[in-house]
């Protein structure tokens, strides 16, 4: 996938929102159905795309079949360079195609995710100590690191602005989704295994084993 230096598949992606957008009901752009189709494929495959640019002709012969990017390079016989392995047999259709794109930045498991009330952003929290918000239609991540340990709960406040997370650190951290900066709560000294937002988002709780014969509830202003 060629791409200007400085500038990643995530821009790509906002540059073909926003050709269709410009484009929209004026009948300008041509083979309009090709082009959201590789527009689909780059926004399905951004996570491999943004590591490895070079992968394009690769991921494009691995789709199934039917779809008009595999069958572009196939038919303008474009190879990529050295040595490669690809499917013999690909499916003919793809069989997974409620799927949107897939994530790849957490090292290991992740432990719970979070939406967003307006559906816009999606918070994740991982055993690798990071809190990653997702913009859910770029597919742009925010990697957020305060957590020393395994990210154990999230949660978002009502108006999406901002997310708490709670980590076996014994850290409840309150994050900016829009700077990324981090309030950081500490009170339980063990393992935080649980966090709510109340509906107004002025107050979170959190919950955790405080002592081997206890549990410790605190609820914190935000």
């Amino acid at each position: 996938m060629n791409q200007r230096p400085g500038r990643s598949v995530f821009d790509v992606i906002d540059d073909y929102r926003e050709l269709f957008e410009t484009a929209r009901g004026r009948n300008e752009l041509q083979a309009p159905e090709t082009l959201a189709a590789y527009q689909r494929f780059v926004e399905r495959e951004a996570d491999l795309l943004s590591h490895a640019p070079d992968s394009f002709l690769l991921l494009a012969y691995s789709t199934p079949q039917d779809n008009p990017v595999r069958k572009r390079v196939v038919r303008d016989a474009f190879v990529p360079s050295g040595q490669w392995l690809r499917w013999l047999n690909p499916p003919e259709s793809d069989p997974t195609p409620a799927l949107l794109r897939q994530h790849r930045l957490h090292e290991g498991v992740v432990n719970q995710v979070a939406v967003t009330p307006d559906g816009r952003r999606a918070v994740s929290g991982g055993r690798d100590g990071k809190v990653i918000c997702w913009d859910l239609e770029s597919g742009r991540p925010q990697i957020l690191e305060a957590h020393t340990k395994s990210v154990s709960r999230v949660a978002v406040t009502p108006d999406g602005r901002r997310a708490v997370s709670g980590g076996r650190d014994g850290k409840v951290i309150c994050w900016d989704l829009e700077s990324g900066r981090p309030l950081i709560l500490e009170a339980h000294t063990k393992s935080v295994s649980s966090v709510a937002v109340t509906p107004n988002g002025r107050r979170a709780v959190s919950g955790g084993p405080d002592g081997s014969d206890f549990q410790r509830g605190i609820a914190w202003t935000l």
